[in-house]
């Protein structure tokens, strides 16, 4: 069953991460609530883009950390969202039994899930909103019946009135653990499917944080958000970065153990000059901005032009909204943040460095992204050596990675 309490990742046994996928409406945002705070809001709003919410759960005496993914099921939002079906190990499928369509969609939506996840994830159907047993429109009949089709887990909830809610997850939960527990794994392969608390072979991208001018931009919280990340500390007498600073930190994706070089550079004018060589040879970069100062977003359309001028053309840019801690001086909607994204092609998330919401995270998606982009490219010689690296026991392969900075909304 869920827990609240706090663990440090180095005392769980699996770290799993799973999503929420149906049509907009369903109930999917509730059905997290439920389950994590157990809470239900009768005014929730349709998810834009995506959020996240952990749980602690044991097992046969093993600590299963989850986290869980709920994206956005409208149409408009649905390229951002098809990048995290990658690593997920299960998915809950949700309709709402009294709205037929969100059922008939419901082959379209496992379509997807097998088309972008692994081969073995396992998925969950759930039909929402029993409460509503006068409004149904899906007989539970017909639920099961296309759940046993499918060969999916299926059950019916209520997350109005909590009902079946923490056993839907609950179910999940246990299946991904049996289906993980049950075999039988080398250590790469281990580390490849469940979020390993171990090390292993290395892969070096260097990536360089650019920042912003006295024009407003210095001051967004790129350092504190680096100082988070890296070793989890905020402080707040933090002064502008002079120069460049930079910071190290180790990822796990598909097998491969990522150190990733991070580079905060200065935002203000007179640095400028220091600073913008750096962009050449970058794989990445994020680009921050305040939420509480309109002026730092306003100038996102000069740093991204800056960018694209001297970075490579396939840099990875994510954008992230900052000190979401300060809501109540809020200058910037997060739905400007994320039109913002979608119109220049970029990953987006919210972040507070003050209270470590989704700093991990944005961070995560960065490096996630551009692993993503490199690791698909056919190269020559030469081209890996700038580019990509093909892992081979015992190597070490350094790759120039930047990052630009300004301050989120949940992305990419």
């Amino acid at each position: 069953m869920g827990m609240s309490e706090s663990f440090q990742d180095n005392l769980f046994d699996y770290i799993f991460k799973t999503i929420l996928i149906g049509d907009s409406g369903v109930g999917k945002s509730n059905l997290l609530s439920r389950f994590v705070w157990d809470k239900f809001r009768h005014d929730s709003k349709p998810t834009i883009g995506v959020e996240f919410a952990y749980s602690n759960t044991q097992i046969d005496e093993k600590l299963i950390k989850t986290q869980i993914w709920d994206t956005a099921g409208q149409e408009r939002f649905r390229a951002f969202t098809s990048s995290y079906y990658r690593g997920a190990l299960g998915a809950l499928l949700v309709y709402d039994i009294t709205q037929r369509p969100t059922f008939n969609n419901l082959a379209k939506w496992l379509m997807e899930i097998r088309d972008y996840g692994d081969s073995d994830m396992v998925i969950a159907l759930v039909g929402n909103k029993i409460d509503l047993g006068h409004s149904r429109e899906v007989s539970r009949e017909e639920g099961q019946s296309f759940a046993e089709k499918e060969g999916l887990c299926f059950m019916e909830t209520s997350a109005l009135e909590n009902l079946n809610v923490g056993e839907a997850f609950l179910e999940l939960i246990t299946q991904i653990y049996k289906v993980t527990s049950k075999k039988s794994l080398d250590a790469e392969i281990s580390q490849a499917q469940i979020t390993p608390l171990t090390s292993g072979k290395t892969i070096y991208l260097d990536q360089f944080s650019e920042t912003e001018e006295m024009t407003g931009d210095s001051g967004v919280g790129k350092s504190n958000l680096l100082s988070r990340f890296v070793w989890d500390k905020f402080c707040h007498d933090s002064k502008p970065t002079i120069g460049v600073e930079f910071a190290y930190s180790n990822t796990q994706i598909d097998e491969k153990l990522i150190k990733t070089k991070i580079w905060d550079t200065a935002g203000q004018e007179r640095f400028r000059a220091f600073t913008s060589s750096y962009y050449r040879g970058a794989l990445g970069a994020l680009l921050v901005y305040d939420i509480t100062r309109r002026p730092t977003f306003d100038n996102l359309a000069k740093w991204l032009m800056e960018i694209r001028e001297f970075g490579d053309s396939d840099m990875v840019i994510a954008l992230v909204g900052n000190k979401i801690e300060m809501g109540r001086s809020r200058e910037v909607s997060r739905e400007e943040g994320q039109s913002f994204a979608e119109k220049e092609g970029l990953c987006f998330m919210e972040t507070s460095a003050l209270e470590n919401l989704n700093v991990g995270e944005a961070f995560l998606e960065l490096i996630t992204r551009i692993y993503e982009v490199t690791s698909k490219k056919s190269l020559d010689a030469e081209t890996t050596q700038a580019q990509i690296i093909t892992l081979t026991s015992g190597k070490t392969i350094y790759l120039d990675q930047f990052s630009e900075t300004e301050e989120r909304r949940c992305c990419c």
